[in-house]
């Protein structure tokens, strides 16, 4: 409001983190502090222009940032500092000749400003999601798709995690490191084969415990996913599933218990992952392709439902409907039933689903396109078909909840909604059901103390947009 005293506390408040930006981008404390005098300068000339008054910190970082730029550009430095030991460490490689922009040049513009952030600027997860005004589970999503993409810009192999490459390992090596249940169940489908190579936990948030390339003596090569989610019960499924028209992981080997549960060989999902597919585009239209892929996939599962009801494997699938759901919440019990917001909400919801009458149709709550795998324009594989019958909108919701990025921020829900004429009213009890289960299934009523932090407590952004989701559904339930 014009208060240039209000304007000198805030300036001074942010002087240290931004003037240390500017020094860690330049490496020259002298252009770091006229980079930053400019900075500000410009922003106190611009504070008009900022929206929202709490994303402060981040409008003046990324000001910083386009002043260090200029000042590179006049200067004619254009230059980083070398690769930090962290990155290196992150990605197992010492080239000491690799600079950052010859590693980050070519990542999309969101996994590029998370690893510089991360690996030259050393901000912390929790830091880049406060000036990104993200959740954390968000900035470490990219960070994990940028360290894939560079690691395959240097050559090292994916999620190599036991700091070697596995495929430069003998044959005999190669086949000790095998499980003898994975063992038995590789060889048994290919006798005599030779094992080519092994990527441990080859895709993030991917039911594959690891991927085996073999070779059989008549020169054929396959590549296996070894996995974790694949029960009797759900395997049963697959032959329907298949004829119906979906088009599903093959099996190679049957589910066999380990102890912990089971484990199956199944091909390599066709195709390649819609999310990932959809970010390296770098071009918006991808993003609109793929928000296209997914409704339609949504849909053909939601058409299984009539031929699956009058199929004998729907005895074996279970039927969730809305009560149903408020009724595991209520039975579950714990302290965030005594929250009072919590305590509204759910209330209010038990009275709102027990005036919906929505056919269940067939549906896996998991919606996201990282579950889905795309060639040539179209869908090649559901990796995660098991499902049940269920609300057709509640894994919708997810979508908000579990933060799917970049479909999050990109109005994916809402253009579902509009495309299906669905109104806010309809769509307030799904969001709220989801948000309680999520609160009550993975976040402490109260925050742990340091170094006990949990998945949703790491960012109170987090935190507080589930309980955002609560009173944003709450008028319309």
């Amino acid at each position: 409001h014009g208060d240039r005293n209000a304007w000198s506390v805030l300036s001074e408040l942010h002087r240290p983190r931004t003037q240390s930006l500017a020094y860690r981008l330049l490496g020259s404390r002298e252009d770091a502090q006229d980079a930053t005098q400019e900075a500000f300068v410009y922003a106190f000339l611009h504070l008009s222009t900022l929206r929202d008054p709490a994303a402060f910190g981040a409008w003046l970082s990324q000001i910083v940032r386009r002043k260090t730029a200029d000042f590179r550009r006049n200067r004619a430095t254009r230059s980083y500092a070398p690769l930090t030991a962290q990155i290196a460490d992150t990605l197992h490689h010492r080239d000491s000749c690799i600079t950052a922009p010859d590693l980050l040049t070519d990542l999309p513009p969101a996994l590029r400003r998370t690893a510089q952030w991360t690996f030259i600027d050393g901000y912390s997860l929790t830091e880049i999601a406060a000036t990104e005004h993200i959740p954390v589970n968000t900035v470490r999503s990219r960070l994990a798709r940028a360290r894939t993409l560079l690691r395959s810009s240097l050559g090292v192999p994916a999620r190599d995690r036991t700091h070697r490459s596995l495929s430069v390992m003998s044959a005999e090596s190669l086949e000790d490191s095998l499980s003898p249940i994975v063992a038995g169940l590789i060889f048994g489908a290919y006798p005599g084969a030779q094992v080519i190579s092994i990527a441990k936990e080859p895709e993030t948030w991917m039911p594959f415990s690891e991927r085996v390339t073999v070779r059989e003596t008549n020169g054929s090569k396959h590549v296996l996913d070894v996995r974790w989610d694949i029960t009797p019960q759900k395997r049963g499924l697959l032959p329907a599933l298949s004829r119906l028209g979906l088009p599903v992981p093959r099996l190679v080997a049957e589910p066999v218990a380990n102890g912990d549960g089971y484990t199956a060989i199944t091909d390599t999902p066709i195709g390649e992952n819609l999310l990932l597919w959809s970010l390296e585009g770098k071009i918006p239209p991808r993003i609109n392709a793929a928000s296209t892929l997914t409704i339609a996939a949504i849909d053909q599962l939601h058409n299984l439902t009539e031929s699956l009801l009058a199929d004998p494997v729907s005895n074996a699938l279970t039927r969730r409907d809305l009560a149903g759901e408020v009724a595991e919440i209520k039975q579950m019990g714990g302290a965030w039933l005594e929250h009072p917001l919590f305590a509204e909400v759910l209330a209010r919801v038990e009275l709102r689903v027990a005036e919906i009458e929505v056919p269940l149709v067939y549906t896996n709550d998991l919606y996201f396109p990282n579950f889905l795998r795309v060639a040539d324009g179209a869908i090649t594989e559901y990796v995660y078909p098991w499902g049940h019958f269920g609300d057709p909108l509640l894994g919708l919701a997810k979508f908000w909840t579990y933060d799917c990025y970049p479909f999050i921020h990109t109005g994916f829900v809402e253009r579902y909604l509009y495309e299906k004429g669905i109104t806010r009213r309809d769509f307030a009890p799904r969001l709220a059901i989801r948000a309680l289960r999520t609160l009550q299934n993975e976040v402490p009523i109260t925050r742990p103390a340091d170094g006990d932090g949990t998945y949703y407590w790491e960012s109170v952004a987090y935190y507080e947009a589930l309980i955002g989701y609560l009173r944003q559904a709450l008028p319309d339930i």
